[in-house]
């Protein structure tokens, strides 16, 4: 049995855990990272990195090196709805696509060259927490049992996980029907596709993104509410059957040999509120809330709220105030920041899974057209 200790244990090595390791070791702190998994791997994910992200890149000095693996340029964005009506629009920014697991990676090899202690594939096997001092039990790939401890605990485990049991957040009971399914497909199976682009396809009870994350890639990623027990499979040809858009981009042999892509998926989604901060545990990414995928912004709120947890504790320690006030100043600034395009990008998903509503959004897509600010606007809301 090994014992170690750190000043910051962070669990979850995604957008999230590796940008706070990141940050946290930019102000100096003492920082380990347990990963579940081992690197390179594929989870759900639309693949989509807006603005918000390269800033973050920048601000890290690791753009450069971003950019040196080819991730896919994406300038705009269209959006087809079943009644064969659509409408577009130009990001004000440079977005890009790369696969997750590519970009996972880039990260977490970043942290550790930034000094943080990795352990990998390790398993958070109970968290304790005695007086002001967490002791973490983990088991790595070799049944090895090693014990860390420490003041500061930051969860970074994603949309779900079974420490949300083990924690008993509120959320984890609720029943949301909400699935997430996504889906590599070479650029064979599909007529021609714009780059560039990145679209967005509506149907009953889901919508479905796609675009392209490298020369010989695409990624098609899409959200079902499902209210009818039927395979994804069952609801995606449904889709290809009524929207007019998705039939065309697709070849006619696609569904053939559709059992031959590997599924990524997540269930029970859940968009409503979530605690930030859980048993004295900060929960940053989507284990803190989750966007709605519409937005596409999802990695760009992982970063955002790594930062903003690290900024938090490193002013903490620089005020030797008590931990407390490091958490009352998170959750007030996480609010702030992300609550108000939560509440709109909800709102819009769902014109998009109600068909009513449906009906009446693409009936005025011409407002979007002929006022190309309205696009710039909705944009916009949904980020920071």
């Amino acid at each position: 049995m090994v014992k170690r200790n750190y000043e910051v244990i962070i669990i979850g090595g995604g957008p999230a855990g590796s940008s706070a390791a990141i940050y946290l070791a930019r102000f100096g702190f003492d920082v380990c990272l347990i990963e579940k998994k081992i690197f390179p791997r594929e989870t759900l994910c639309g693949e989509f990195l807006s603005g918000e992200v390269i800033k973050h890149l920048q601000n890290m000095g690791i753009d450069s090196q971003f950019l040196a693996l080819s991730p896919n340029l994406i300038k705009s964005f269209k959006v087809f709805f079943e009644n064969g009506k659509s409408f577009s629009g130009n990001f004000n920014f440079n977005a890009y696509a790369i696969k997750r697991s590519v970009f996972d990676q880039f990260m977490l090899q970043n942290a550790k060259l930034k000094g943080v202690e990795i352990f990998q594939p390790a398993e958070v096997k109970e968290i304790i927490k005695n007086n002001e001092i967490f002791t973490i039990k983990i088991k790595d790939q070799n049944s090895r049992e090693i014990v860390l401890n420490s003041k500061i605990l930051i969860a970074a485990y994603g949309k779900q996980n079974s420490l949300d049991s083990k924690l008993n957040r509120a959320f984890n009971r609720s029943k949301t029907g909400f699935n997430g399914i996504k889906f590599h497909i070479k650029k064979s199976c599909f007529n021609s596709f714009n780059k560039e682009e990145i679209h967005l396809y509506t149907g009953k009870d889901l919508y479905c993104g796609i675009n392209s994350v490298d020369n010989n890639t695409m990624t098609l990623c899409f959200l079902q509410n499902r209210k009818n027990p039927i395979s994804y499979k069952q609801h995606l040809l449904e889709l290809f059957n009524s929207n007019p858009a998705f039939n065309r981009i697709l070849k006619k042999n696609f569904f053939n040999s559709f059992s031959d892509h590997k599924v990524y998926g997540t269930g029970n989604i859940y968009f409503g509120r979530r605690n930030k901060v859980e048993n004295g545990i900060i929960m940053i990414g989507d284990a803190a809330g989750m966007i709605s995928p519409f937005s596409g912004d999802g990695i760009g709120m992982a970063f955002d709220s790594a930062k903003l947890a690290s900024e938090c504790l490193a002013y903490q320690r620089k005020t030797n105030r008590l931990i407390e006030n490091a958490f009352s100043m998170y959750e007030k600034s996480w609010s702030k920041l992300f609550s108000k395009r939560i509440f709109i990008s909800k709102f819009l998903q769902g014109f998009l899974l109600k068909s009513s509503l449906r009906k009446i959004a693409s009936g005025n897509v011409h407002l979007l057209e002929f006022f190309p600010s309205l696009n710039s606007l909705l944009i916009k809301v949904t980020r920071t």
